[in-house]
This record gives C-alpha cells, sequence and structure tokens, in this order.
C-alpha cells in the first residue's frame, strides 16, 4: 500500500471508529482506533493528537478510567512539545481548547472514585427554592431562534426524565417538595428558557451580547451570534441569574435548522443527548461528572441521565 492510500485507509478507520463510539459500540470503536492509530502512524502530529484525544473518550464512554487517563496525559504531553517545537503553527492554537479540556477532567476526577454514587462535590449546585415550583419552563418556538414541535416534545421529554427519574431518590432523601414544572409561555418571568443557537445565515454585526444580561425581546439577535460565544467543542451552553438562590437558568443549544424535517437522523440524535445534558445544568447541576459512563460527563453521548445523575441532582435539593 502507498503511503497516500495508507493515510487515506487511516482516515477513513478514525471516521468509522468515531461513528461507532458514537452510537455506544465502544468495542468496535476501540479497535477501530487501534488500527487507526497503526496506518497513521507518520501522520502530522496535530492529527495524531486528536486521534489519541477521541480514544480517551471512547475509554471513558466505556467505563475505562485509568486508560482514559492514560490517554489524556498523553494528549497533554504530545501537546506540550508540538507547542514547544512550533509555536507558530495554527494547530496549537486550534487544539488549545480541547488540551485546556483534558487537563479539566484530570482535575476533576483526582481522589474521585468511578463507583461513587454521586459527584456532588465535583459540582456547584444551583437550587431552586420549594416557593419557585412549579418551576416555569419556556421554550423557544419561533422559527429563528427556537423549535418546531417535534424538537419541543424532545425538550419536555428531556425535562421528564429528570424529573421523573429524580421522584424516586428525592422521596427517598425525605424532600420537602419534589421538583416539578409547568410549561410557561412568557420569557422574562420563566424559571428556565430553552432557545435555539446555530443555523442562521444572517449574523448580525456588532459587539457580541453577554447571555448571562439576556431579556425577553432579544432572542433574535443573541441567537445570531451565539456561535462566538459558545466553545468551539460544545453544542449548548447554560447560564444562570442568580441573587441569594436561583432565579432563571437560560439553555441555548445548538440545531442548524428550525424544520425537524430538514434534520439528518445524526443531527437529531446529537440534539437529544444535548438537550438532556443541558437540562440538568438548569435544574441544578452546573459542572460535570468525573466518570465517562454519566450523561452529565463534558463530552457525553448519553440520551438520558444515569443513577448517578439522578442522585447528585437529588442531593442538590436535599
Amino acid at each position: 500500500m502507498t503511503a497516500l492510500g495508507q493515510f487515506q485507509e487511516g482516515i477513513t478507520l478514525y471516521n468509522s471508529a468515531n461513528e461507532a463510539r458514537d452510537t455506544h459500540r465502544y468495542e468496535e470503536a476501540l479497535q477501530g482506533y487501534e488500527r487507526a492509530l497503526a496506518h497513521l502512524a507518520s501522520a502530522a502530529e496535530p492529527l495524531r493528537i486528536c486521534l489519541h484525544y477521541d480514544l480517551a473518550l471512547c475509554y471513558d464512554f466505556a467505563g475505562e478510567v485509568e486508560k482514559a487517563g492514560r490517554e489524556f496525559v498523553r494528549v497533554i504531553s504530545m501537546y506540550t512539545a508540538l507547542s514547544q517545537q512550533s509555536p507558530a503553527d495554527p494547530a496549537v492554537k486550534n487544539l488549545k481548547e480541547i488540551i485546556d479540556g483534558c487537563i479539566y477532567q484530570l482535575e476533576l476526577r483526582a481522589e474521585k472514585h468511578p463507583l461513587a454514587e454521586h459527584y456532588l462535590s465535583s459540582v456547584t449546585p444551583r437550587r431552586f427554592k420549594a416557593a419557585d415550583m412549579p418551576l416555569k419552563l419556556y421554550i423557544d418556538e419561533s422559527e429563528y431562534s427556537g423549535y418546531d414541535q417535534e424538537q419541543t416534545e424532545v425538550i419536555i421529554r428531556a425535562f421528564d426524565l429528570w424529573i421523573k427519574g429524580a421522584g424516586q431518590p428525592c422521596r427517598e432523601l425525605h424532600l420537602d417538595k419534589p421538583l416539578c414544572y409547568q410549561i410557561w409561555d412568557d420569557p422574562a418571568d420563566a424559571n428556565i428558557r430553552v432557545h435555539r443557537a446555530g443555523g442562521n445565515d444572517d449574523t448580525a454585526s456588532g459587539a457580541t451580547p453577554d447571555i448571562n444580561k439576556f431579556t425577553a425581546g432579544t432572542a433574535s439577535a443573541t441567537a445570531a451570534r451565539l456561535n462566538k460565544l459558545l466553545p468551539a467543542t460544545s453544542g449548548g451552553q447554560t447560564t444562570y441569574i442568580h441573587n441569594n438562590r436561583l432565579r432563571q437558568a437560560t439553555i441555548w443549544a445548538y440545531l442548524p435548522k428550525y424544520s425537524s424535517a430538514q434534520l439528518s437522523a445524526r443531527e437529531k440524535r446529537v440534539f437529544q443527548s444535548l438537550i438532556v445534558h443541558e437540562a440538568g445544568h438548569a435544574l441544578g447541576i452546573d459542572g460535570h461528572s468525573p466518570f465517562g459512563t454519566d450523561l452529565m460527563y463534558w463530552k457525553s453521548q448519553l440520551s438520558e441521565p444515569t443513577m448517578r445523575d439522578l442522585k447528585t441532582l437529588a442531593l442538590i435539593y436535599l
């Protein structure tokens, strides 16, 4: 096989491994990454850094915490060498965010046991009070920065998974009042607001808005420029406005099109995972699980919370 042919085969294996990982076929994915690494042994270092990074995520998703940790360390080491040898390489800047994520993840899991029942100590609780119940949930349905009926139902199901799922742990912990919500049509006084980011070609000019200061009536301007605010490796962001207690949470979740008919099966799958993850943030989990087998892990591909996720939410409301 020629060098070019080996490179192309390596890229094909890499893409197939990512697809297997993202559809939870972890054993197949791990084999694919190893084969891709062999084919791309002489590839440019930035590509190999990305490959080892994706391999680390796969190990985490598969529950192989120690192997994932070793790969994160390898990625950081490779990046450090690259930045020292070729500081002007554009890849040094482009890869910085995922390297920061690797460092964050290693720090987050320090002294955390993968069989722990919860990860409350790893997050900042953002608790709504009993007086806020039922929470007012506003889902933007405008064509510009909202979701159509099909995706609105996906969002509602996301909150149901958390609130109904946390119900039994909550009762076991003798909460005074369980989490509950109602659909609300006014974003101004809603406790949780959900808006769509992405997919807008008519990006407005001017200064990037501060989404922490989002108010009713500014959804169009904010959505048009939100991609400048979202991390390059993230599809969503949840922000909080609070004074002594949590007052309001705002979710911006990426979806390229308003109409579900124009979305691919993969785009729908990714959004479903994203919105359940962001719902966990909005309900009070400000931070991430150290463990790749949880929905609230920083790069999770799961579509519903685990018992450890639910236990963590329940403890926030204890």
